[in-house]
């Protein structure tokens, strides 16, 4: 083992690294990865930990629980697999079990949060393929294409689920912007499951009095038959970016607005201004 525990408190972990020094370079620095990956391993075992219970009884939904006991399970972490005990209970009258440490530690499809988070980064910009080689060449990480599809299928339903609650802050200061432009497209595309859909994605960008773009908001939806869902995102996103809804009846700055769309004559959102 090339990574020890050497002392714990609350809020502090202090571990001992062995790194062997190999005769080249390339191989010292993938001994120094992998005493790193260990000493990672180590310590979000003990991370993780603190998130189990003690085995006493809770209660869900006002149903009391009671632990069926400690059962091991392996975790991905952005460092190697954590095999833990935790504790997994379930109702009196049997049925769905529940862990405890997976809700109160956010993991997603037995990963912790921070590997989720960097696979499913990776997989929205390549191939499982591309992600599997990624992490495996210059990560020290081996999972398969499965598993980070899985991961990342996850993670792109928790955000949509929040979509509708999460807002932003203003991208730039609205007194710099003179002129709007909107901007939508879509195309075709052939769903194995479903035949033809529409894939839709839209633009909204600011200028300013010099015609120079301060920022741009990119939205999308996923393919679907006729275009109404991304249609009512996107002019819900207008109506809260700007606060049509809720300044209507006040005066207001004149803006110049801007409209481009590519063999699409959806306008009805403009509306709303």
């Amino acid at each position: 083992m090339k990574a020890k525990l050497i002392e714990t408190s609350d809020k502090e972990l202090v571990l001992q690294v062995t790194v062997t020094l190999e005769s080249g370079m390339l191989k010292t620095e993938e001994s120094i990865q992998d005493s790193l990956n260990q000493a990672g391993c180590l310590a979000t075992e003990i991370a993780l930990s603190r998130f189990d219970t003690n085995g006493e009884p809770i209660m869900v939904n006002g149903l009391r629980y009671t632990t069926k006991g400690q059962i091991e399970k392996i975790y991905q972490t952005p460092y190697g697999e954590v095999k833990l005990p935790r504790h997994v209970y379930q109702g009196s009258r049997g049925g769905k079990t529940y862990c405890p440490l997976d809700r109160d530690a956010r993991t997603i499809v037995y990963s912790t949060p921070k590997f989720a988070k960097s696979v499913s980064s990776k997989y929205a910009s390549a191939s499982s393929r591309t992600v599997h080689d990624d992490l495996k060449g210059n990560h020290g990480r081996y999972i398969s294409r499965t598993h980070i599809k899985d991961i990342a299928d996850a993670v792109g339903g928790i955000a949509l689920d929040k979509e509708e609650k999460w807002s932003q802050a203003p991208p730039v200061s609205f007194g710099r912007v003179e002129t709007i432009g909107f901007g939508l497209d879509g195309t075709c595309m052939f769903m194995s499951e479903d035949g033809w859909r529409q894939a839709m994605v839209g633009t909204i960008a600011y200028f300013d009095s010099e015609g120079e773009r301060l920022n741009t908001i990119y939205l999308s939806a996923a393919p679907e038959y006729g275009k109404s869902r991304f249609l009512k995102k996107f002019e819900d996103e207008v109506a809260s970016r700007f606060e049509i809804r809720g300044n209507r009846g006040r005066s207001q700055r004149q803006l110049e607005i801007s409209f481009e769309t590519y063999g699409s004559r959806n306008t009805g959102f403009l509306s709303c201004l």
